[in-house]
């Protein structure tokens, strides 16, 4: 056989019969489905009634190795302001009861197998009763590590899923919210090799 052409035949030869690269710790993403928010009215002794804002959120593991998010979520209006995923005992209960069969996403520390899905619920206090757009944004459900090639990223990635608010400020709660748009933000990517 000829050398020029037996070099690349060996190339290929090799290509195929490489070992597959496991999953990585570039590059991955969970599937996160995020549902409507809806409402919980809190019932407090001697007080008008508290309104908490809860979604059931759905993190679907599909990267190829197992995964272990530390995911941290908020809510952003579109009046420029921002709710932390809420503690508070009385609320907490009364969204465990609303949302059945979810885990509160801070009390989520297992391992998520890949191929497994897991359903977490997190809420919402003090949000904004003039705004009309509300955005749950997630960090953690994204590795922090991007690969260019040879070239590697430190990055902060968010998963945003931006639901509308009809009504008016007085009857924040009569019309069920509904579901505009989802999509991956890339906050930061800083070059680290």
């Amino acid at each position: 056989m000829n050398a020029a052409l037996s070099a690349p035949l060996a190339c290929v030869v090799l290509l195929l019969a490489a070992p597959r690269q496991e999953a990585s710790d570039a590059d991955w993403k969970l599937g996160v489905t995020v549902d409507p928010l809806r409402p919980v009215s809190i019932e407090r002794p001697g007080a008008t009634p508290r309104v908490v804002w809860y979604a059931t959120i759905t993190l679907k593991n599909d990267t190829g190795a197992t995964r272990t998010p530390t995911v941290v979520a908020k809510l952003v209006t579109d009046t420029e302001k921002t709710c932390a995923a809420g503690f508070d005992p009385a609320a907490l209960a009364a969204v465990q009861k609303a949302a059945g069969d979810a885990t509160p996403l801070y009390d989520w520390k297992d391992p998520l197998e890949n191929g497994a899905s897991k359903k977490v619920f997190v809420f919402f206090g003090d949000v904004d009763r003039y705004a009309n757009f509300l955005e749950v944004r997630l960090a953690g459900v994204a590795s922090a590590l991007s690969r260019n090639r040879n070239e590697w990223f430190e990055q902060q990635v968010e998963h945003r899923t931006k639901f509308h608010r009809p009504g008016s400020e007085n009857r924040t709660t009569d019309h069920p919210v509904v579901f505009v748009s989802s999509e991956w933000v890339v906050l930061s990517k800083k070059k680290i090799r």
